[in-house]
């Protein structure tokens, strides 16, 4: 990190002059759809729209991107571009990206696979084509058009492990060390459905009684195997093939009872433990599914109204998670999705969050124990501009907390509280290093606020909080004053 010289301050408040709020903040923020082939140039959109990072990454996880190079375009000039950015395009789980592993190994980058239950993918229920040792019966009066899965017949599974230990064992004999899998297990079992298995011929008959009093009570059962299920037969194998290996999937989280971790439709998800992944995976996207849930509680009028709620969207997950990580394993690092625009509602559109909202909401995320961030941007017809902003703007913020990189990788968590409140709407998330603190505070009431913190549990300073965002540096020294300066 950058050596800061800071003055001392005697009074606890640093004055600032307000910034006001712009005057067409009434004017709501929707995705703007252009004509468009649904096609993009990413490489070409990077190379021009992305600024090679000015602070280094020093052993840090590069922001991963999610299906946006081809294979046979990943070239060691190609690599070598991405990386300066940092950026690392994640490879599919299969023999066909070993090619282009060993050219981004040649550049240094590492290598990181994914895998999950769409096409092409490892998903146990194709490998089992024998759907009768696996799926629900129905009765004749209850037709279905899809085959489920009853979550406790497992048959598929092991056929999963062993496909995947076979995939990387390849990768190992052709002298490529993978380093990470970040995976995208998701969809069936994950969303098993209560009325389905009450309904059923043969689900009441695998499914512990438990599990079956209650639609809170079946999610509750379901969610918990289902990352059982993840950890057991598809984490365990890749960490047979590499021990040392960073493995995580969709969604799997640390929830404890009295702060857990907030599904999109606004319910706490079940307690789970660490199981065998290395790593948890929470979600802070842009959801219209999840704005749509919150704003119906909270009602919204303004761009600024709807930047909260995101705002809140999009920390409450990594907030929850690294709360529990930090009480009941320390030892687990943090991976993130993150999305300033995920559409779930195709039958309408939902206003966004503005860019700049959502640069600084990642400021306060890498602020709460984030380890590694991997970037959800699909190419959507008509919208493919907001694909390559998200690259951009998760670049631009990497590198801006690239600077304070001695915080990031061994400060601990001051904040963990994401909810904004409508008396006093600041946000403040920070980093202490023993007698440092590094602090981001921000208003998101319009004006000029101010918020008061406690870094070493003994002193209470008052910083002030602009719109913009402002990030201060604390320095305590041997007679516990406080040295106080604004970075940025």
């Amino acid at each position: 990190m950058a050596k800061v010289t800071s003055l001392l301050v005697l009074s606890s408040i640093i004055l600032f002059t307000p910034i006001c709020s712009s005057s067409n903040d009434r004017i709501l923020i929707y995705p703007n759809a252009e004509s468009s082939e649904n096609k993009l140039d990413w490489l070409n959109e990077i190379r021009n729209r992305v600024s090679p990072l000015t602070n280094v990454m020093d052993g840090r996880w590069p922001l991963v991107l999610w299906r946006t190079i081809p294979l046979n375009q990943i070239s060691r000039e190609v690599a070598e571009m991405l990386l300066t950015r940092g950026l690392v395009p994640a490879l599919p789980l299969d023999r066909s990206s070993i090619n282009a592993a060993q050219i981004l190994r040649s550049t240094g980058a590492p290598i990181i696979l994914t895998s999950g239950s769409g096409a092409g993918s490892i998903w146990p229920y194709n490998l089992e084509q024998d759907q009768t040792k696996w799926a629900y019966q129905f009765p004749d009066q209850y037709p279905r058009q899809d085959s489920l899965p009853v979550p406790t017949l497992f048959s598929g599974w092991s056929i999963a492990a062993t496909e995947i230990k076979k995939i990387l064992q390849s990768f190992r004999e052709a002298g490529v060390n993978v380093n990470a899998a970040w995976l995208d297990y998701e969809g069936l079992l994950f969303q098993s459905n209560y009325i389905d298995a009450t309904r059923s011929l043969n689900g009441p008959e695998f499914l512990p009684r438990g599990s079956m009093t209650s639609p809170d009570s079946f999610i509750r059962y379901t969610q918990q195997l289902w990352v059982s299920l993840v950890s057991t037969y598809i984490a365990a194998p890749i960490r047979e093939v590499y021990p040392r290996i960073s493995v995580t999937n969709w969604l799997a989280v640390l929830s404890l009872p009295g702060f857990p971790v907030i599904s999109w439709y606004g319910y706490p998800l079940p307690t789970v433990g660490p199981n065998l992944f290395t790593s948890t995976n929470p979600v802070a996207y842009g959801i219209d599914t999840a704005f749509n849930a919150r704003a119906k509680l909270n009602g919204m009028s303004t761009q600024r109204d709807v930047d909260r709620i995101y705002t809140e969207i999009l920390l409450r997950q990594v907030s929850a998670d690294s709360y529990a990580r930090n009480r009941i394993a320390p030892e687990l690092e943090q991976t993130v999705w993150i999305a300033r625009w995920a559409r779930d509602n195709q039958s309408k559109l939902t206003p966004m969050m503005s860019r700049s909202a959502y640069r600084e909401a990642l400021r306060h995320l890498w602020l709460r124990g984030v380890d590694a961030m991997e970037i959800f941007s699909p190419v959507r017809k008509g919208y493919e501009d907001l694909a390559i902003q998200e690259v951009e703007d998760a670049s631009t913020i990497f590198n801006e907390m690239l600077a304070y990189e001695e915080f990031l990788s061994s400060g601990t968590v001051l904040n963990y509280r994401y909810r904004i409140s409508n008396r006093k709407p600041v946000l403040w998330s920070g980093m202490k290093l023993e007698n440092q603190a590094l602090i981001r505070a921000t208003s998101l009431s319009g004006k000029l606020e101010s918020v008061t913190v406690d870094p070493w549990s003994d002193s209470k300073i008052t910083l002030q909080a602009p719109i913009s965002g402002v990030t201060y540096f604390l320095f305590r020294g041997p007679m516990q004053q406080t040295r106080i300066q604004r970075l940025q």
